[in-house]
């Protein structure tokens, strides 16, 4: 089948165009004649070509693109509890020590920021393939073959991304500036890659 907005083949199973990025969900494609000898790669507009470099007909999503994202996606989760927090005059550490040894108050409080960001991020990319911070960003999560990512991987890639953070200070997320495909350890491991939708 073809892409109802340009036209390029993709798997019947696929949620977006690996090219333009539309929703193929939304859109009635048309049908084309069955090509039994041919299969076409879903990055890629040519039959037969081989994934050496997957992503050469779709954008992938970069790491300058993927940090602005990001920040956006911490700021819809933790604005409510900062507000909350400020609501009830809880104070905040500010001296070493009390970063240190945080009042309980604030670790329940780090705990349910957690908890929501793992809740959204996961239901977000298994439904909708993209959070808001993505999604204003013109970016989208799929699989390598173009198909949707399910709830299990989705939790498992939010968990990765979560431990390589803790366990990296955040400098594992340096591969996605690095390689040439933008996927960072989250998205090797999890077999998913963020993509640009065309304009």
């Amino acid at each position: 089948m073809n892409c109802p907005a340009c036209q390029t083949p993709y798997n019947p199973g696929n949620r977006f165009c690996g090219r333009c990025g539309a929703d193929l969900a939304a859109a009635k494609p048309a049908a084309v004649p069955e090509t039994p000898a041919a299969s076409f790669h879903p990055y890629t507009a040519a039959p037969d070509a081989g994934p050496s470099y997957p992503f050469t007909a779709a954008r992938p999503g970069g790491f300058w693109i993927r940090v602005p994202a990001y920040i956006i996606d911490a700021v819809i989760i933790s604005l409510p509890l900062v507000l909350l927090w400020m609501l009830f005059g809880l104070p905040v550490p500010t001296t070493t020590d009390e970063l240190l040894n945080p009042p309980d108050a604030f670790r329940r409080l780090q705990l349910l920021n957690a908890f929501l960001s793992l809740v959204y991020d996961t239901a977000l990319i298994a439904l909708y393939a993209a959070t808001f911070g993505k999604r204003i960003l013109g970016l989208y999560v799929v699989r390598t073959d173009g198909s949707r990512v399910g709830w299990g991987r989705a939790l498992a890639r939010h968990l990765i991304t979560a431990l390589t953070a803790a366990f990296t200070l955040g400098l594992a997320f340096l591969i996605v500036a690095i390689r040439p495909d933008k996927r960072g350890l989250h998205d090797l491991i999890c077999d998913t890659v963020v993509l640009r939708r065309g304009r």
